[in-house]
């Protein structure tokens, strides 16, 4: 037998000894943990402390309904509305997919709850039903966006629904996140508590709040989460210790316990003065260099579909992994979030109600508080529960 036949069963057999461990220990490293973007500013100044990536295209999943929000405060200070003007579900929000609140054809709440709903249970079908009731269209109301989006200089960010659902061209940065994030403290901080609601009541049902962190980690008071399975799990988070407020956008994280973990790391390093202290840019100084062979990630081979290394495992190597991945992510939660923190009470929220100016001349027929079917949550693909194979 030839040198080179050996050599070649001598790295067989190793590649059959070691190739399944180095799956194993593949499936305990975040694939895109190191360049998935994220920034963190000053949400005081403004000024830039950290980021990674911040200008890369990204679909922005629910934090797009941030934009709802800041749009609908915009009309309301333009006096045309308020917020006991009437949001009526219509035949198209009844047609948006979950999260929902499911309420009936013609329902009437008014725009105070709508929001509670959109900010906590990120009811997609209330959003539309907003975005319609705010401008009389859903074209309109997605154009009014657009227009806010421009004029506080989101310039790499186009949104094309409320609801923050997937469309290929619904696409925003870290870095204009934080610039939204931002307006809303200085434009509107007298709305800031819409946006840390630890959970609504209705008919009897609690909808607790995905902002996690609002529980979690000491100091966090808003903003809002998102994921779709081209996204990750996207988190826009407010926190403040110690005279200091900071402003933390994560993208495209693969479970809600990594992305928040991500996120709470951010804002200890902040609040520690971790980064260098060397002279800081304010964030819209941050420059977007236009690339146009560069696409927002789709990661829902990775987040919504079994990846090409767990295919390869067996059952017993799936499980030895999960138990492995489980451990280290409670390890990592009872590091950065395993507090429990006074979030305040739960919110009631309500049908009818809506008594405000009514510019688009609804019917009221459905304003006394119908008794809706509350829909099924979407599954949100979080591997600390099932299911993850």
């Amino acid at each position: 037998m030839m040198m080179s036949e050996y050599i070649q069963r001598f790295y067989s057999v190793i590649f059959r000894i070691f190739y399944p461990v180095v799956l194993v220990f593949a499936l305990m490293v975040p694939v895109h943990a190191e360049t998935n973007p994220w920034i963190l500013l000053d949400a005081k100044t403004g000024n830039l402390i950290a980021h990674n990536q911040a200008t890369r295209p990204w679909h922005p999943a629910s934090i797009a309904k941030l934009m709802t929000a800041y749009t609908v405060f915009r009309e309301i200070k333009s006096g045309r509305i308020d917020f006991a003007s009437p949001v009526r579900v219509s035949a198209l929000a009844l047609t948006i997919p979950p999260s929902k609140m499911g309420f009936p054809l013609g329902t009437i709440i008014n725009i105070d709850n709508a929001l509670k709903m959109i900010m906590v249970k990120s009811a997609n079908d209330i959003a539309v039903a907003l975005a319609q009731s705010t401008k009389g269209s859903l074209d309109a109301f997605v154009e009014a966006m657009n227009e806010n989006a421009a004029r506080l200089g989101m310039d790499a960010t186009n949104f094309t629904n409320p609801h923050g659902l997937h469309s290929i061209n619904q696409v925003t940065t870290a870095k204009d996140m934080a610039l939204l994030a931002l307006a809303l403290a200085n434009e509107f901080p007298q709305y800031s508590n819409y946006f840390k609601i630890p959970a609504i009541k209705f008919d009897k049902k609690r909808m607790r709040n995905s902002n996690r962190l609002l529980n979690s980690y000491p100091g966090t008071n808003g903003m809002k989460t998102g994921y779709t399975c081209a996204s990750g799990l996207n988190i826009v988070v407010r926190a403040k210790r110690s005279g200091k407020e900071l402003i933390a956008v994560v993208l495209g994280g693969n479970s809600s316990v990594q992305r928040n973990v991500q996120a709470a790391q951010l804002l200890n390093a902040g609040f520690n003065d971790n980064f260098s202290p060397s002279q800081r840019l304010h964030v819209s100084q941050l420059k977007t260099i236009p690339n146009q062979y560069q696409l927002p990630a789709n990661l829902t081979p990775m987040i919504c579909k079994p990846n090409w290394t767990e295919r390869q495992l067996s059952k017993k190597q799936r499980r030895q992994a999960r138990k492995k991945h489980l451990a280290n992510l409670k390890e990592q939660r009872e590091i950065y979030l395993n507090v429990a923190v006074n979030t305040g009470p739960d919110i009631d929220v309500t049908t009818g109600m809506a008594f405000g100016p009514n510019p688009f001349n609804f019917k009221l027929q459905n304003g006394a508080a119908p008794k809706p079917q509350i829909a099924t949550p979407q599954w949100r693909p979080d591997r600390t529960s099932p299911p993850y194979e």
